[in-house]
């Protein structure tokens, strides 16, 4: 019997155990490999349990100071600030039910995609759990998990936030991501990047390596524990969908209607290394509404604009999935 067996946890079938050891999923329920959004049952584009809240208190929070585009396109840049650690994740909102139903849809559908961990990586799992059950007492999502629940599930379920763990690597020091709960990528997948380097995690992201790769790496590498660092970053894409690991890019001659279709995507990010572990774990809480919301803030409108007018190609086409979305959506934020 493997290590996970005992916990309601095996290999995936067909491998006759020679998968990869850190890929488990439950018995029975595994779909096999990405496919579409068409493929996920109960979280279809069409489902009416969609976290489509467009509230005035969740456009307030995903249109809170400071914007993550309001210093402009032409450079990214780190932003990192402190944040005091009772604010580290955050568990209440208009959206966090939402999100919340869809993670466990998520971790009984698409385990396999959205639940990885490295050998090796057990300890620190277990003290991040810890961490975030501390977090979580006394919240409404505060609620019992089945005794054997794999703690990168049990972590996730209670907060909206995404989870990546970071340990050094033994050989050349560098940071890699060894355990991950990903409900909600968007244009990647966790099976693509578990066992990477924290700079080719970020290989398809333009510019990364030249403006951001080593600030970060310096960010990660000195952060003492007790700390929390905060950052924010944003994007355009075409659809409400939260598990986005495909990209949801313009097709070309899908121009009509677009500006109605594109939703503006915040990424709250934080940073923080457990102090048992010395792990540094990366959150990713996703805000997100239409782009028509902003006709509410005319200053975040004309914000976005600025930014948006400033991408240089290569990001534009990262950031809002086409370069083509660029005049449509300037065109209609002047407007605003």
């Amino acid at each position: 019997m493997d290590d996970h067996a005992a916990d309601g946890f095996a290999p995936l079938p067909g491998t006759n155990g020679g998968c990869p050891p850190f890929l488990f999923t439950r018995r029975a329920t595994y779909r096999g490999a990405m496919a579409t959004w068409d493929d996920v049952p109960g979280v279809t584009a069409s489902s009416n349990n969609l976290p489509l809240h467009t509230t005035t208190a969740a456009t307030a929070r995903l249109l809170r100071r400071p914007l993550p585009f309001a210093a402009g396109g032409a450079r990214h840049k780190v932003g990192a600030r402190k944040v005091e650690p009772a604010d580290w994740l955050e568990l209440t909102g208009d959206d966090v039910a939402g999100q919340l139903a869809q993670k466990r849809r998520l971790f009984e559908d698409r385990r396999g995609d959205v639940l990885r961990a490295l050998p090796g990586s057990a300890q620190a799992c277990e003290e991040l759990l810890g961490m975030v059950r501390e977090a979580a007492a006394g919240t409404p999502s505060d609620t019992p998990m089945p005794s054997g629940v794999n703690p990168l599930e049990e972590a996730g379920s209670p907060a909206p936030e995404d989870f990546c763990l970071h340990l050094p690597d033994p050989a050349s020091g560098e940071l890699v991501l060894v355990a991950g709960s990903v409900c909600f990528p968007n244009r990647w997948l966790l099976a693509d990047k578990i066992g990477r380097a924290v700079t080719a995690v970020h290989t398809p992201v333009p510019r990364y390596a030249s403006q951001l790769g080593s600030p970060v790496d310096r960010l990660m590498q000195r952060l003492p524990a007790g700390r929390v660092m905060e950052r924010s970053n944003w994007g355009l894409v075409d659809g409400p969908e939260l598990y986005a690991p495909l990209g949801r890019n313009v097709e070309p001659g899908a121009e009509r209607g677009l500006f109605e279709r594109l939703w503006l995507r915040i990424e709250r990010q934080t940073l923080r290394r457990l102090p048992q572990t010395g792990a540094i774990v990366f959150t990713i809480r996703t805000l997100q509404a239409p782009v028509s919301v902003l006709r509410s803030d005319p200053e975040a409108a004309a914000l976005l604009a600025r930014a948006i007018g400033e991408l240089p190609p290569d990001v534009a086409d990262y950031k809002l999935g086409s370069v083509a979305v660029k005049d449509a959506v300037l065109s209609r934020l002047a407007a605003f």
